[in-house]
């Protein structure tokens, strides 16, 4: 992965100081169902269910200076779910043990900006069962 900033060129006013971060990947054909693909690593731990877009480009290092990126495409908005492990167990014949590992977010005022963080295992298990959990 390579990381490129540049100054972004706009005839806009309010995108004459913006920046254009921009991380090269090298795509890769999936012969079997004939599409290009990049897999995309993002740290997401520190939101709840953000919205991602992006915006795509070709990159051509060694064009005439100035038009190294080609038009730029936006995608669709996509929601990334937290990262969840869900694992099975039997520990007796007749029990089934379901345990769910990951992010979640726990607050007592429905729609509040920033989630509160539970400081215990007992407000944690109380702020999911006033959810229906």
């Amino acid at each position: 992965m390579m990381h490129v900033v540049k100054q972004r060129k706009s005839d806009q006013f309010a995108d004459r100081d913006k920046f254009v971060n921009a991380y090269m990947f090298r795509p890769e054909f999936l012969k079997q169902r004939k599409l290009w693909f990049v897999d995309v690593v993002l740290d997401s731990t520190s939101a709840v269910w953000p919205f991602l877009r992006l915006s795509l480009a070709r990159y051509q290092p060694n064009s005439i200076p100035g038009k190294e990126f080609s038009e730029v495409v936006a995608t669709d908005f996509v929601q990334l779910p937290p990262e969840r492990i869900a694992t099975l167990s039997r520990p007796e014949a007749n029990e089934v043990r379901v345990t769910v590992t990951g992010v979640t977010a726990v607050t007592a005022e429905p729609g509040a900006d920033k989630p509160v963080k539970p400081t215990d295992s007992a407000s944690f298990r109380a702020g999911c069962r006033s959810r229906g959990g």
